[in-house]
C-alpha cells in the first residue's frame, strides 16, 4: 500500500510539475503579445498616434509592463476619451481589478486607470467602476459620486519619483481601509448629485467602455495565462458578497468591530507594503538610470557607427582615384616602353652612357631642350612660341607674387608690372586659341604628314602642332 501510495503522490507531483511549466510558457507568450502591442501602439505615426511625448513613451510601456505585473487582473486599452470641455483623445487605459483586503477576506475592486496627454509628468485618472449591481459608497473621503479617485498619491504625484505599479498598491491599501462600494439595496435609485457628477465630469468609465475606439485592441496580462475576462464579473459577485445584508460598510464596521489583533495585523501589513514600495521604487529609480546611460552609450556609438562608415566611405573613393591613377601610369608606362623598343640605338647609348662615364654619347642621348622639339609648319612655330611665352610671363608673375610677399617689391611697383604682365599674358593666350582653331580646322589634311613621323609628338588641347625632329 506504501509504494502505490507513493507512485500516486509522485505522479500527482510530476502533473503538478507539467501545469507549472504550461502556465510559465502561456506567461511568457502574453508577455510578448503585450510587449509587442505595446511597441506598436507607441510606435504608431500619423492620425493613429498617441499623443504622448517621444522621449516618454518608454517610461510609459516600462509603467505599464511593472503593472501587469504586479496586477494580473488588469488589461491594456486603447480608446478614445473625452474631456471635459468635449475633446476627444485617443489615450491608452488599463481596465480590471484591484484587490483589497476587508476583514480578512480578500475582493476585487474593479478600476479604469486612464493616461492623459502629459502622462508621466502629471497624474492618470482613475476611476471606480461599479458594475450594475454595486454602487459608490456616499462620502467617501477619495471617491466621488462619479466613481472618480483622488488620493494622496495621486495629488502628490511627481515624475520619476511616481509610477502606477505603486499607484496600483496604495489604491489597494486605500480601499482595504475604507471599501469604495456597495451592494446596490432594492429598488435603489441614483441621487440628483450622482447624475450631474456624471453629465459633467466628461467621461466616466462606465461611458468610456461604450465609447471605445475602433481601432484600439485589448490584450490579457502576461502573467495571467488563462486571461481576466471574468475579473470583472468576479469582482461583481465578490463585492456585492462582502456587503451583503448591511447598507454601508461603516454600519458594518460597527457591527463588527476590529480586535486589536486585527488592527495592528492591517497596520503591519501596511507599513510592510509601504517598505517594499520604497525599496522597489528606489530600484526602479536605479534601473531607469542605468538604462538612460545605456542608451546615451547606445547613441554615441551610433554616432561612431556614422563616421566609421564615412571614413570607410572616402577610403573607397581615395582607393578608387588611386586605381585610376595606376590605370593612367600603366599606360604611360607601356608608351614608354614601346617607345624604347622602336629606339634601341639610344638604350644602347645610355647603357654604353652609363657602363663608361663618357660625357659626349650622354650629350648625343640628351640633345639641348631647345632642339628637343621643332615645330613642323609655321603655324606650329608660332604656337610653340606663343605657348613658350605665356609660360614664362606665368612663371614671372610667380616670382613676382613671391618676391612682393617677401617684400623685396613695393605694392605700387607689384601692381604695375602685373598688369603689364597680364595684358602680355592676355594677348598671348588669344593668339593660342586662334592658331589651335586653325589648325584644327586643317587637321584632317595634315593627319597623312604626320603619321610619317612616328617619333615623339607634343599636343596641346588635342591638336597636334608640331612633328617630331627627323
Amino acid at each position: 500500500m506504501a509504494f502505490f501510495g507513493g507512485g500516486n503522490g509522485y505522479h500527482q507531483t510530476h502533473h503538478q510539475q507539467q501545469q507549472q511549466q504550461q502556465q510559465q510558457q502561456q506567461q511568457q507568450q502574453h508577455s510578448q503579445a503585450v510587449v509587442s502591442y505595446l511597441n506598436s501602439v507607441l510606435s504608431q505615426r500619423g492620425q493613429h498616434a498617441l499623443p504622448y511625448a517621444e522621449d516618454a513613451k518608454w517610461t510609459i510601456r516600462q509603467h505599464l509592463l511593472d503593472l501587469l505585473r504586479e496586477f494580473p487582473s488588469l488589461q491594456v486599452k486603447n480608446g478614445t476619451y473625452t474631456h471635459n470641455d468635449g475633446r476627444n483623445a485617443h489615450l491608452l487605459r488599463t481596465e480590471g481589478t484591484i484587490p483589497m483586503f476587508y476583514q480578512n477576506v480578500r475582493y476585487n475592486v474593479p478600476v479604469t486607470i486612464f493616461l492623459l496627454e502629459a502622462y508621466p509628468r502629471s497624474a492618470p485618472l482613475v476611476y471606480v467602476c461599479p458594475t450594475p449591481d454595486m454602487i459608490v459608497k456616499p462620502r467617501h473621503s477619495s471617491v466621488d459620486p462619479s466613481g472618480k479617485v483622488s488620493c494622496d498619491f495621486l495629488r502628490g504625484w511627481m515624475h520619476p519619483r511616481a509610477n502606477l505599479a505603486d499607484l496600483g498598491r496604495s489604491l489597494s491599501t486605500l480601499f482595504s481601509r475604507d471599501p469604495p462600494l456597495f451592494s446596490k439595496p432594492p429598488g435603489w435609485t441614483p441621487p440628483p448629485g450622482v447624475a450631474q457628477a456624471f453629465s459633467v465630469g466628461g467621461s466616466p468609465p462606465g461611458q468610456q467602455q461604450q465609447q471605445q475606439h475602433n481601432g484600439g485592441q485589448t490584450f490579457a496580462n502576461p502573467m495571467q495565462p488563462h486571461g481576466n475576462g471574468g475579473a470583472a464579473s468576479a469582482s461583481a459577485s465578490a463585492a456585492p458578497s462582502a456587503y451583503s445584508g448591511s447598507a454601508a460598510a461603516g454600519s458594518q464596521q460597527q457591527q463588527r468591530p476590529q480586535t486589536p489583533r486585527s488592527t495592528f495585523r492591517t497596520d503591519a501589513i501596511a507599513r510592510i507594503t509601504h517598505r517594499i514600495g520604497v525599496a522597489l521604487s528606489s530600484q526602479q529609480q536605479h534601473e531607469q538610470r542605468t538604462l538612460e546611460s545605456l542608451f546615451e552609450e547606445q547613441n554615441a556609438l551610433e554616432e561612431r557607427g556614422k563616421t566609421l562608415e564615412k571614413g570607410c566611405r572616402e577610403l573607397q573613393a581615395e582607393r578608387e582615384a588611386l586605381e585610376n591613377s595606376v590605370g593612367q601610369l600603366s599606360e604611360v608606362s607601356a608608351r614608354m616602353k614601346g617607345w624604347l623598343k622602336d629606339h634601341p640605338e639610344a638604350v644602347a647609348m645610355a647603357r654604353s652612357a652609363a657602363e663608361n662615364g663618357d660625357a659626349s654619347a650622354a650629350s648625343v642621348v640628351q640633345p639641348p631642350f631647345d632642339e628637343a622639339v621643332t615645330a613642323r609648319d609655321p603655324r606650329g612655330a608660332q604656337l610653340l612660341a606663343a605657348r613658350a611665352e605665356d609660360l614664362a610671363i606665368e612663371d614671372a608673375l610667380y616670382a613676382l607674387e613671391d618676391a612682393f610677399r617677401h617684400g623685396a617689391v613695393e605694392a605700387g611697383d607689384y601692381l604695375k608690372h602685373t598688369r603689364m604682365l597680364c595684358r602680355s599674358q592676355f594677348f598671348e593666350r588669344a593668339k593660342q586659341n586662334k592658331l589651335l582653331s586653325t589648325l584644327a580646322s586643317a587637321g584632317a589634311t595634315s593627319a597623312p604628314s604626320a603619321s610619317h613621323h612616328p617619333s615623339h609628338v607634343a599636343t596641346l588641347e588635342g591638336v597636334n602642332p608640331m612633328a617630331a625632329r627627323s
